[in-house]
């Protein structure tokens, strides 16, 4: 609410760790500890692949004292040597790394910041998209969206309505008024794009009223939208859809009651313009436009870095 002129009495009638605010951070903490750690092939590979070569290089320095008469550690030490040079996958190594790197380079361009370059790969995977509807894909700011004659009224009620409230100091005026949250200009594009990227589901959960988030998922094209969902329930909906193996999820949101969704979803995306700090800190991927068709953006990214990759893996080995 917004306190102009009046003094406002308040009653604590709950201790701070019974509070939604500690209720939001404790499934959080959950959700975070639920998530499945990605890491990248390159770093499996050299965490096995270096201690073994350095280890046989050592040994390939020393061990031959105890086998042979002639033994000239210079000489010996200089075939180790050689043998790390060989055995080094520079290119391999160097360029996987730094192929990740221009991808998050080329994202931050672009107004997203991704937490991870495990992300990026996540992201070329994802087949289900569920996103919060107030502040991601509603602008937060409600404007008229029609206006309603009253039967047996015929003076012109409407400017004269207009001037009475000019001096109105309340922010949603009369109940003569359907006011509603206005849709941000790309949401419709953004919903569009990840049909065409592949994405087989497109969800919508909200803590809103659920006659307006049918609504608006059905004004966008989404297929499946909950309403009158409190933070724990929005959990219970992701929980739900990881059950399917096959599936991999980004959420997109903007709230602190986002929080937990996002830390329990496979890739969790924030909107950072306007979003809460609890949710941009728990998020892996940040939006800092706050467009949602920045989601579209992310994942053609993340399919450009990968085939990069994957060319320099190739001709790595050649």
């Amino acid at each position: 609410m917004v306190n102009l002129d009046r003094l406002i009495e308040l009653k604590v009638i709950r201790r701070f760790n019974e509070s939604s605010i500690a209720r939001i951070l404790e499934l959080v903490q959950n959700a975070t500890s639920r998530k499945a750690k990605t890491e990248q092939f390159i770093r499996k590979f050299a965490r096995v692949y270096t201690p073994i070569v350095t280890f046989l290089a050592i040994g390939l320095a020393f061990l031959p004292y105890f086998f042979l008469e002639d033994y000239m550690f210079e000489a010996w030490l200089y075939r180790a040597l050689i043998f790390l040079v060989i055995s080094c996958p520079c290119a391999l190594v160097v360029s996987i790394p730094l192929g990740y790197f221009g991808g998050i380079g080329a994202a931050s361009r672009k107004g997203i910041l991704f937490k991870g370059s495990n992300f990026l790969d996540l992201m070329t995977s994802v087949t289900t998209v569920v996103m919060d509807k107030t502040g991601t894909l509603t602008k937060e700011c409600f404007e008229v969206q029609k206006a309603v004659t009253m039967e047996g009224i015929t003076l012109d009620w409407l400017s004269l309505t207009a001037a009475m409230e000019s001096k109105s100091t309340h922010p949603s005026q009369k109940p003569l008024q359907m006011i509603a949250d206005e849709l941000k200009e790309d949401a419709v594009q953004s919903i569009n794009e990840l049909h065409k990227l592949g994405v087989r589901e497109l969800i919508m959960l909200s803590g809103d009223k659920n006659a307006v988030t049918q609504q608006v998922a059905k004004s966008l094209g989404i297929d499946k939208a909950f309403g009158d969902l409190l933070p724990e329930q929005k959990v219970e909906k992701v929980e739900e859809l990881k059950k399917d193996a096959s599936r991999v999820i980004a959420f997109v949101g903007d709230g602190i009651n986002d929080a937990p969704v996002l830390a329990l979803a496979d890739v969790g995306i924030a909107m950072g313009g306007l979003g809460s700090d609890a949710a941009i800190e728990t998020a892996d991927v940040v939006i800092q436009t706050d467009q949602p068709s920045k989601i579209a953006t992310a994942i053609q990214l993340g399919k450009q870095t990968k085939r990069i990759v994957w060319q320099n893996i190739s001709l790595a080995f050649e």
